[in-house]
């Protein structure tokens, strides 16, 4: 359609520099003279040649019709004579109608006239004025053509704008600037119809033919009712200061909704006969894909790797990579709502360059953006802007989310690692026949998972639990590697000095063909010309600080940390120094892990895979800090995620199905009389102690008076001999009397005994009683100079009864002849208690074992059993699947242990 004069104004001073002569005349107020918009400027416009016009009715005010100046390609406007403007090429210019131009001027400025009075009022016309008889008058139109037909809904989508009070307001109101919102026009044939519009019958012309629209407003009102079911509102209340001229206009509150209502709303729409129309400043659109991508992982230098998802995005081929690997590193990015969009089946939206989003499925893309997510947290990447550029162990995790949507291209070098997400998948190696052990099918699958790792180069953690054969699975390990002709440079094991006997008779005994070579004891620099000739090296963590200068300065083909829970502290000395080691493969053989908190973990992974986990103020900040102090189970999730791969714990529950069961109680002693008195008075007496040394110097500086009032009010509980008052009090001991009750009753029923204590002095009280009751024991401390014979006694049958103390006793022993185990005091660490019980619970036990921990009733060691619980859970949190968690100590943990 035309562009009438009311349509289009142009003000003479934006008109041009027009020759001499032919300046166009205003014939009618207003034609020319409208007020240009406040700061636009335009270049002006040059005169151009004539064209032709025509008139055609078209409507008017009201329902009349009227004469309008119709130049086809061009804005006509009516002066003397009438002109046209080209805008674009900055062209005015006269319009050619056959007519004086004073009459072309007074015809088109006449006033609307109705529709059933036209051809009267054209008939006179030709009378009185001939010039317009001449096939210049347009022909009145015919009879109306009835359109008479359900409309199709059209909706379109654009950017709302903003009325002259926005730029008064803008600063004022929540909602001053623009918005995305909708217009609902209704198509009847070949026109649009406006809804304002409150008619039910409209006259339209076109070509010079008028047309009659019988409107369905009940359809048209079931339209708007619709929209109004997705969301849509008026766009006036929520965003006042909207341009008034569109007051029909809809939008929804929350802007990011389109994204949903695109995604969700427009196909059913269209389905149900809308015709969706989006402009292109629209703030919210939706690129086009099937979602189909492959992915691949291409070598980038030594042991690095470029990960690439292809994708085609509107006939264009696309890279994901980085724009995922943005959407995970995004401040607001929620694993949790993907996670539900997933198991809802719906999709999320991806952020493109160009403004528009990409909406995915959630539940096709939601292993790898996890594991993207876990990668991103844990560092490995902060920018990936361009490439997503990735280590060796950091493809790993990837590599496990694979799945039947997808599978990884150019990675076949590669796709043996997935295996180590999988271990009960791998294929157990064949052990050379030299080997003399036969390994269970736990073991055969920890040596497969060890194995794998060596071959890609990797380390990691045997974690299994205690009495598992974590020894015996390194050692067939390491008998393959001999057989394979790999043992150039000896294999390294570093463990407390206690084991060093028992790893050279395991060696001896599983793999007599390795040569083995111990270096312990005062002559031991004599045989270090020797290590050359030896396959596998033995040596203690003490010993590392003496002979690093020939440990560390050699090439070893592998390392492996025994009880590696030493190098915990990984501020020690000990740990720095082994972590220069200089091997091809790292091992670390642990039933724990981590003991009391993630540093822990992070201490005995930077020997094993240095730098996966990032430096240690770093895995503070991105670990510790949330797990421990906030309790981030979406942290916990992600860091089991990521260290999985490297870590294989098998608790005996799952794997040693042949050991009989294990019962746990707790006996709870009251203490009462001159002990309870005792105990109360300690407990106020360093309570006040403890909160005077916060107070002035904060926990972190103040943990020897911590753990001296703890001792103290431990001992306490204990016996009060174990304080040494020597006030000439007698003050008995509750536990102590309990104890020789339960051994005997237990005794009776031809128990044997294990009994743990961390205090050597405790034990030496307990045994003057049974010296006394004539008891038959054996024990076992740090001062004890025949451990052997000690064992043998016992397991023998020569003592019913075991003292050990918790440091000489809690690791390397093998005492399957007890079904009792006694905590006499209860530890601060659980995975150290556990450690303890084991020495009974353990492959070769055929009886049930039965534990019973000793706690005094309203005392520290309740307090502690709580924090206890508290310990175990943060560790569990890691390793278990559930991923329970727990908050570190803290000063009000503190606090609360003194408290009555």
């Amino acid at each position: 359609m035309s562009t009438s004069t009311s349509s289009r104004r142009y003000t003479a001073a934006s008109a041009t520099t027009i020759p001499k002569g032919r300046t166009p005349k205003s014939c009618c107020a207003g034609s020319l003279r409208p007020a240009a918009r406040s700061g636009h400027k335009r270049a002006p416009l040059g005169w151009g040649e004539a064209r032709e016009g025509r008139i055609e009715w078209k409507p008017g005010s009201g329902r009349g019709v009227a004469p309008h100046l119709v130049v086809p390609g061009a804005v006509a406007l009516n002066a003397e004579p009438p002109v046209y403007v080209e805008e674009a090429n900055g062209v005015i210019g006269p319009v050619q109608l056959g007519l004086p131009p004073r009459l072309a001027c007074q015809f088109l400025a006449a006033p609307s006239i109705p529709r059933a009075k036209l051809e009267e009022v054209s008939r006179r016309l030709s009378q009185r004025l001939p010039e317009l008889h001449h096939g210049l008058l347009p022909v009145p139109p015919a009879t109306a053509v009835l359109i008479d037909e359900d409309p199709r809904p059209v909706l379109r989508l654009k950017l709302g704008h903003v009325g002259p009070s926005y730029y008064y307001y803008r600063n004022k109101s929540e909602h001053s600037g623009p918005a995305a919102v909708a217009s609902l026009g209704f198509r009847y044939g070949a026109f649009d119809i406006d809804p304002s519009q409150r008619a039910s019958r409209l006259e339209l012309f076109q070509g010079g033919q008028v047309y009659a629209i019988a409107r369905r407003q009940g359809k048209e009102k079931q339209a708007r009712k619709r929209l109004s079911d997705t969301g849509l509102a008026d766009a006036r209340s929520a965003f006042p200061l909207l341009d008034y001229r569109h007051a029909t206009d809809l939008t929804l509150s929350d802007q990011r909704g389109w994204f949903d209502f695109l995604a969700r709303h427009a196909e059913q729409l269209r389905s149900e006969g809308f015709e969706i129309l989006i402009d292109d400043d629209f703030p919210f659109r939706l690129a086009d894909s099937s979602g189909e991508f492959d992915a691949t992982l291409e070598t980038s230098g030594i042991d690095w790797f470029e990960l690439a998802l292809g994708i085609e995005i509107d006939g264009e081929r696309r890279d994901l990579a980085p724009l995922l690997a943005a959407l995970v590193s995004a401040p607001g990015f929620s694993p949790e709502l993907l996670t539900q969009l997933a198991g809802k089946g719906e999709r999320f939206l991806l952020p493109l360059a160009d403004g528009r989003h990409l909406a995915l499925a959630a539940d096709r893309f939601l292993p790898l953006v996890l594991a993207l997510h876990g990668l991103h947290m844990s560092g490995a990447f902060d920018d990936a802007s361009s490439k997503v550029r990735l280590s060796r162990a950091e493809v790993v995790p990837l590599l496990g989310v694979e799945n039947e949507h997808f599978a990884f291209r150019s990675a076949d070098n590669l796709r043996r690692l997935a295996g180590l997400l999988q271990t009960r998948g791998l294929t157990a190696p064949e052990l050379p026949s030299t080997f003399r052990a036969t390994l269970r099918t736990y073991q055969a699958q920890g040596v497969a998972w060890l194995d794998l790792l060596r071959e890609s180069g990797l380390g990691g953690i045997l974690a299994d639990d205690m009495g598992l054969g974590k020894t015996v699975q390194i050692l067939a390990l390491i008998a393959l590697e001999k057989a394979r002709g790999h043992l150039a440079n000896p294999a390294l094991v570093v463990a407390p000095t206690s084991l060093m006997t028992n790893w050279s008779a395991e060696a001896t005994r599983f793999a007599p063909d390795l040569k083995v070579l111990v270096l312990h004891g005062a002559d031991r620099k004599h045989k270090f010309d020797a290590i050359g000739d030896h396959d596998l090296v033995l040596t203690t963590y003490p010993l590392i600080a003496r002979d690093r200068e020939t440990l560390l300065a050699r090439e070893w083909h592998m390392a492996v940390l025994d009880e590696a829970q030493t190098v915990k502290n990984p501020d020690a000395a000990t740990t720095r120094w082994l972590r220069e080691t200089k091997a091809k493969h790292r091992f670390c053989l642990t039933g724990t892990p981590m003991e009391n908190h993630l540093g822990e973990l992070w201490s005995i992974m930077s020997f094993v895979n240095p730098g996966y986990l990032g430096d240690k103020a770093a895995f503070s900040r991105r670990w510790r800090t949330p797990i421990e102090k906030r309790a981030d189970k979406v942290r916990t999730t992600a860091l089991a995620r990521r260290v999985k791969p490297f870590l294989l714990r098998r608790t005996k529950t799952e794997v040693a199905t042949e050991l009989p069961a294990k019962s746990e109680m707790v006996e709870t002693i009251v203490l009462e009389g001159p002990q309870r008195d005792l105990y109360d008075s300690i407990r106020l007496t360093m309570s006040r102690k403890v909160r005077e040394a916060i107070a002035k110097r904060g926990l972190a500086k103040s943990h020897i008076v911590v753990l001296e009032a703890l001792l103290r009010m431990r001992q306490a509980c204990c016996d009060p001999a174990l304080l040494k008052l020597n006030d000439g009090l007698d003050r008995p001991s509750a536990k102590l009397d309990r104890l020789i009750e339960m051994v005997g009753e237990l005794l009776s029923e031809g128990r044997k005994i294990i009994v743990f204590s961390q205090f050597t002095s405790m034990l030496d009280l307990i045994r003057k009683r049974f010296d006394a009751d004539g008891l038959r024991y054996s024990l076992l401390t740090g001062e004890t100079r025949d451990r052997k014979a000690a064992i043998e006694a016992f397991q023998g049958g020569t003592a019913d009864v075991f003292l050990i103390s918790l440091k000489a006793g809690g690791v390397a022993l093998n005492l399957t002849a007890a079904d009792t185990v006694v905590i006499f005091d209860p530890w601060w660490n659980p995975a150290v208690e556990e450690q303890a019980i084991d020495r009974a619970y353990r492959i070769g036990q055929d009886k049930a074992v039965f534990v019973y921990r000793l706690v005094a009733a309203g005392t520290i060691e309740e307090k502690m059993d709580e924090l206890k619980a508290r310990k175990r859970a943060l560790a569990d949190g890691l390793f278990d699947r559930d991923g329970g968690i727990a908050s570190a100590l803290t000063e009000g943990d503190v606090n609360a242990l003194f408290d009555a």
